[in-house]
């Protein structure tokens, strides 16, 4: 699991990946930078999840998707939220940079990142391998 568990455990937050069966998409050639990208978001996904709440780590294809329960990422905030040093409303300990790290290691990779509009509750990021 690309990210620390005892946060996820401190906070009683539960981790769960998502592969359907035979699905396979070869790794980009820097499984690093992925690594990096999909770290930040779990961290993220996990530090806006209320106290019991679980981060879902979905792969299907060449799309690997973070989702969590917190309050999501507001209309207003959502196209600069990719930005360095911009944190969302919930407040927290981080310092805006997690978002940042993830779109730049996918544009290294030669993929991207996207924030699609949350249905309600929590809030989706998408990691989009190279080639998709």
């Amino acid at each position: 699991m690309p990210t620390s568990p005892p946060l996820a455990e401190a906070r009683g937050v539960t981790l769960r990946c998502e592969i359907p069966e035979g699905r396979k998409q070869p790794l980009p050639a820097s499984a690093f930078l992925l690594h990096i990208a999909l770290r930040n978001l779990v961290e993220n996904a996990v530090q806006a999840s209320p106290e019991g709440g679980t981060v879902r780590i979905q792969c299907d294809g060449a799309v690997v998707a973070v989702e969590d329960d917190g309050p999501g990422i507001p209309e207003a905030l959502r196209a600069r939220a990719c930005e360095r040093f911009v944190r969302g409303t919930q407040g927290g300990d981080g310092s805006g940079l997690g978002l940042a790290i993830a779109r730049a290691a996918m544009e290294r990779l030669g993929g991207g990142l996207e924030l699609p509009p949350s249905a309600g509750k929590g809030q989706r990021a998408e990691l989009h391998l190279p080639g998709a």
